[in-house]
């Protein structure tokens, strides 16, 4: 799964209508794409589903991880799903399958796998489907090249991520694709999205366009009795929908041919942060974003840097946005314009870092870049009180991507 940049690139492919559009006249200018109905996003069953933030203290066995689900939501016809584990900076580590009987569902935490490096075990049955095993799992990658990935420690010399949350705490984001095959008989392999376009199409390809999966995530703290969910990004395919020169889920990684077949993101949200009085606990936001790197890999940084330092980064970092205002909850408003606030591809952090004028509120932001490139992108909130309770949404969406070219 960690490959050079060139191995990987060579797998990579070549490079409407508006039913009712929007105008928001607030800081920023209009919302990219428009209201169409044809990309609207919503916990109905997916071809893709996005878990768009993990973290997994490794050093603490009572510090945060996280649980996520897997479901099948057909009734007498069994699955495979394709897992992949992405870094902060938007590079797979490790690809599994998952075989789900009728109405299945399967939940699994990630603190296992940083522990283990094996994949749960699914089956029998399995075997049904070309290249697996009658039961599949089991080891897929050594746990501390694992761990080393997604906490910005140098793996085979070269950087996969930053390590933001320290050099004990692993994060990224998760993607499960419906699936057609095992790359190896135990379900694992190097197989994954940013393969292009022989993961999406021809007679080989792992993912398939049915829209068959549902799922749930939960960050976890046990030692603060603190937890908090969200439904998974449920992202559809619409086979008829897409073809060259569209924007798509896994456009970058299929030169926008439109072969991944999957709905866009939208790029602009609005989401509620309330600080102090019953909200002790504050609020924090989660972003997942498109980097649109054509072909993610690890990048090769100089000797007595470490994978932190200013010099060794990603060729799209940071990821700007085009705007970020803040509202109170009398419509008056604060425009932060372009920050640092979300430069990764995934990440979570108190609203207090913005400074924000207001104890309870909203926020308006546009993660499309400046310049005309759309950028799709998944905003949620948490909102808690310390040692008491705590609660999760997605944020609402102001836009969508389809008829935006890429």
């Amino acid at each position: 799964m960690i490959h050079d940049r060139a191995s990987r690139a060579a797998s990579v492919a070549p490079v409407a209508l508006a039913a009712l559009s929007l105008l928001l006249a607030v800081p920023g200018g209009a919302a990219a794409g428009v209201l169409t109905g044809n990309c609207v996003v919503g916990e109905r069953p997916a071809a893709t589903l996005l878990f768009p933030y993990f973290e997994v203290d490794i050093a603490n066995p009572s510090g945060t991880t996280t649980l996520f689900s897997v479901a099948n939501v057909a009734t007498g016809v069994p699955i495979l799903a394709r897992v992949t584990l992405w870094t902060e900076w938007g590079i797979p580590t490790v690809s599994f399958n998952l075989y789900l009987k009728s109405n299945d569902l399967q939940s699994f935490n990630l603190r296992d796998l940083f522990a283990t490096g094996a994949a749960p075990a699914t089956g029998p049955g399995a075997g049904i489907f070309p290249g697996c095993n009658d039961s599949i799992g089991g080891s897929v990658i050594p746990p501390v090249t694992l761990r080393a990935a997604h906490t910005g420690v140098k793996v085979f010399g070269a950087c996969l991520s930053a390590g933001s949350r320290g050099p004990s705490v692993a994060t990224g984001y998760v993607t499960v694709d419906a699936a057609a095959r095992c790359p190896s008989g135990n379900g694992g392999g190097a197989a994954n999205p940013s393969d292009g376009a022989s993961y999406f199409s021809g007679g080989s390809r792992i993912a398939v366009t049915d829209n068959i999966l549902w799922g749930d995530w939960f960050l976890v703290t046990p030692g603060q009795a603190f937890a908090t969910g969200n439904p998974a990004v449920h992202i559809q395919a619409d086979p008829d929908a897409f073809g060259a020169g569209d924007y798509t889920f896994s456009g970058a990684y299929v030169g926008f041919a439109g072969t991944d077949k999957r709905r866009p993101l939208p790029s602009r949200y609005r989401a509620r942060f309330l600080q102090g009085g019953p909200f002790s606990g504050g609020t924090k936001l989660i972003a997942w974003r498109d980097t649109r790197e054509d072909a993610p890999a690890p990048i090769t940084c100089a000797t007595g840097f470490t994978c932190a330092a200013a010099i060794c980064k990603p060729g799209w970092f940071p990821l700007l946005q085009r705007n970020l205002t803040l509202f109170d909850q009398a419509g008056n408003s604060t425009n932060l314009g372009v920050t640092l606030s979300f430069w990764l591809a995934t990440q979570r952090f108190d609203v207090s870092q913005l400074a924000p004028p207001y104890n309870f509120g909203y926020l308006d932001v546009d993660f499309d870049r400046q310049g005309p490139v759309p950028h799709q992108a998944w905003l949620g909130a948490e909102i808690s009180a310390e040692g008491q309770y705590s609660l999760g949404y997605g944020a609402t969406a102001l836009n969508d991507l389809c008829a935006v070219s890429p």
